[in-house]
């Protein structure tokens, strides 16, 4: 009876457990195939060569898909708790710049409240946590910095100044004081790797030096963010200094793109070899097509892999086995959380 009373406790459990994820899986499902999930949902170019306050990527989704905790926050089911993470404050920011008017005073009130989440966040230490592990306890990773995190608030931050929602003064030394904290080697708590004259901008400091595609190109985009805004208000010594990182950081770009190209022409999110879900191949594809755009790395090999990665997002066939991947990826999800 002692044994079978046991037992009975486990499959419960297992059941709670199973219908939980089950539960979780469907909402979130529903929520992509509507386009309306903050993780993954269709992404678009933003409209940068209209007006510099709009991003490359347009975020504006990331706006309208706010919670209940006013910045937005993912609830950890486990802990039963809401935790801000600093990625999506500044997507949520980037979204509402691309929307912004003077005269639209809820908005700028929203803006205003990202801003300062983050500026207090970020005068602490030039960086901020990412809690990274709360998503995935079993990661590791060197430190919990971001080159990705780093440079995409620099990209805020300069467009804030752009709409004068900031000073110079105040965006110079932020950015300044950001930009070198990441560009630390990830041994010393920083999020750049250097391995010899290779550099690399990362989105997750992985003690295997994983590298994430995507995570490098937001900060490569940051970067060259940086470098103009320091161009065009006269700071040629350190604007040099960060174009001498850049050149490198390219360099690098264009030896190790092809450990992002499967087989079948499908993108890898990483160098662990993932396969990409649809929404990240098309994010893949739009970064790709940022950086040519730009002139930042317009390589006619990396125009070729954007146009075999274009073919490829065209199949059904394609989408729909790794849209099936990817499903059967968040089931076991190590950790479970949402953005309701």
């Amino acid at each position: 009876v002692i044994y079978s009373t046991k037992y009975l406790k486990i499959i419960k459990f297992l059941m709670r457990e199973f219908l939980m994820r089950l539960l979780y899986l469907q909402r979130d499902f529903i929520k992509y195939l509507k386009n309306v999930s903050y993780f993954q949902h269709k992404e678009s170019k933003g409209f940068y060569e209209d007006n510099f306050k709009n991003y490359y990527i347009d975020f504006k989704v990331k706006h309208t898909l706010k919670n209940k905790t006013g910045i937005p926050s993912l609830y950890i089911v486990e802990s039963d708790k809401y935790i801000i993470f600093p990625g999506m404050v500044i997507q949520w920011l980037l979204g509402m710049l691309q929307l912004y008017q003077e005269d639209n005073e809820m908005l700028k009130k929203e803006i205003l409240l990202a801003r300062d989440w983050l500026i207090e966040n970020i005068e602490k230490n030039y960086f901020i946590p990412n809690n990274f592990k709360l998503l995935d306890p079993e990661m590791n990773i060197k430190n919990d910095n971001s080159a990705m995190t780093s440079f995409m608030i620099i990209s805020a931050l300069v467009r804030l100044n752009y709409i004068n929602l900031i000073s110079t003064d105040k965006t110079i030394y932020l950015c300044k004081k950001i930009a070198d904290f990441a560009l630390k080697s990830d041994e010393k708590k920083g999020a750049c790797l250097m391995i010899d004259k290779d550099v690399i901008l990362q989105e997750y400091t992985y003690i295997d030096n994983n590298i994430v595609l995507n995570g490098w190109i937001f900060s490569i985009l940051g970067l060259y963010d940086l470098i103009n805004f320091l161009k065009n208000n006269d700071d040629t010594r350190d604007y040099e200094n960060y174009e001498k990182i850049m050149i490198l950081s390219q360099k690098t770009f264009l030896k190790y793109i092809d450990n992002f190209i499967s087989e079948d022409n499908w993108s890898f999110y990483d160098t662990k070899k993932r396969k990409s879900s649809p929404n990240y191949h098309q994010l893949h594809i739009l970064l790709l097509s940022v950086l040519i755009d730009l002139n930042i790395i317009s390589d006619n090999r990396v125009i070729n892999i954007k146009m075999r990665w274009e073919k490829s997002y065209k199949n059904t066939f394609k989408k729909i086995k790794y849209i099936i991947f990817k499903i059967f990826k968040k089931i076991f999800d190590k950790q479970l959380y949402s953005t309701l």
